[in-house]
């Protein structure tokens, strides 16, 4: 009898998704700096903070280099799915439901895992050297045991930035189309694509007390969109770890993201709620953690009443998310609007 093949699979929220191995590409935990890609005979790049992506040459030199890697650095497979040919990456991270606390204790000693938290009443483990496989094979093991409800890895897809490229040419209040039915002129567009901002500034244009968040991937505080705005003292930087929400090199999404919600009336293009605080949060627009992801919406909850995300991830034929993920999102999103709304008179915030 064939030995079943526990690495060419995976079951996400009751989907089986088969998966193959990319022919050439793997991902390591470390950046791309610690590394010595010329020596190693690969092309290497970063993909998040932690995680860098490396590309062999062929499949033979894939599996010698990964050999040599894992000597001193934890390496996982980048898998495609057989259908959308979407490409996963994994981390050390697998999600697990079971019915009673026994359970899971027998399943943490028997594959050597260790438990790193929770959303919900999902369990998040992390594989250790100790458990001796890849969390895809050790996650469809431990989903055939009868008392868990399922067990699956983390699938990992990087979001997409909804953007177009910078124009060098300054954005100004006569081109914002969307603002106003008066300023469309193209006979491409509807009349009736405005938000009729100026009738809603006639009641208000927001209020400093009024906080509009915008997790992207940074802010140019100094910007004239912003100029004379003063931020909320809470922005932060999670993908470097520190209260600099400023965007780093080659990042340019999220600066007219926030000004389009809130940018100052000067020199620089009017936003909707002119008047509103902007709360700047940077994320890393690597490969999504959902713990991690978990923890920035947390702090975001804590500190504004509206929240702008402008990215997404390309169409897939199942969720990659989690249930204790999406079960968090809900009632974060449930508890904390009551939360503001009880502790205000009024909130008005105008966005497009």
């Amino acid at each position: 009898m064939a030995k079943k093949n526990y690495g060419n699979y995976c079951t996400v929220n009751g989907i089986r998704i088969e998966l193959e191995e990319h022919p050439t590409d793997f991902s390591i935990h470390a950046t791309a700096d610690s590394l010595d890609g010329s020596a190693l005979d690969l092309s290497v790049e970063d993909i998040s903070a932690n995680y860098s992506r490396s590309t062999a040459k062929s499949r033979a030199g894939r599996n010698k280099v990964m050999e040599e890697v894992r000597k001193r650095n934890v390496a996982h497979h980048v898998y495609v799915e057989k259908d959308s040919k979407q490409e996963f990456t994994i981390n050390d991270r697998i999600f697990v439901r079971t019915g009673t606390a026994e359970t899971l204790q027998k399943i943490k000693e028997e594959h050597q895992l260790v438990e790193v938290g929770m959303m919900v009443s999902t369990h998040i483990l992390k594989v250790t050297n100790a458990t001796g496989r890849n969390p895809i094979k050790t996650a469809n093991m431990i989903d055939e045991l009868d008392d868990v409800e399922y067990c699956s890895p983390q699938l990992m897809v990087k979001p997409n930035r909804h953007q177009t490229p910078l124009s060098s040419a300054s954005v100004l209040f006569r081109e914002q189309w969307y603002l106003s039915a008066d300023l469309i002129r193209h006979p491409d567009v509807d009349p009736r694509s405005d938000i009729e901002a100026p009738e809603a500034w006639q009641i208000t244009m927001g209020d400093p007390g009024i906080v509009i968040g915008v997790m992207d991937d940074g802010v140019d505080l100094g910007h004239p969109a912003f100029a004379g705005k003063t931020f909320d003292r809470n922005g932060h930087d999670f993908a470097d770890g520190d209260d600099d929400p400023n965007p780093g090199p080659g990042d340019f999404h999220g600066t007219p993201v926030a000004s389009i919600a809130a940018g100052s009336q000067g020199s620089a293009m009017v936003g909707v709620a002119p008047r509103c605080t902007v709360l700047p949060l940077r994320i890393d627009f690597g490969p999504l953690d959902q713990q991690q992801t978990l923890r920035e919406f947390q702090f975001a909850s804590r500190h504004a009443d509206v929240l702008n995300c402008s990215f997404g991830f390309p169409p897939l034929p199942f969720s990659i998310f989690d249930p204790g993920f999406t079960e968090e999102i809900s009632e974060l999103t449930r508890t904390t609007s009551a939360a503001r709304v009880a502790r205000r008179r009024w909130s008005v915030a105008l966005l497009a």
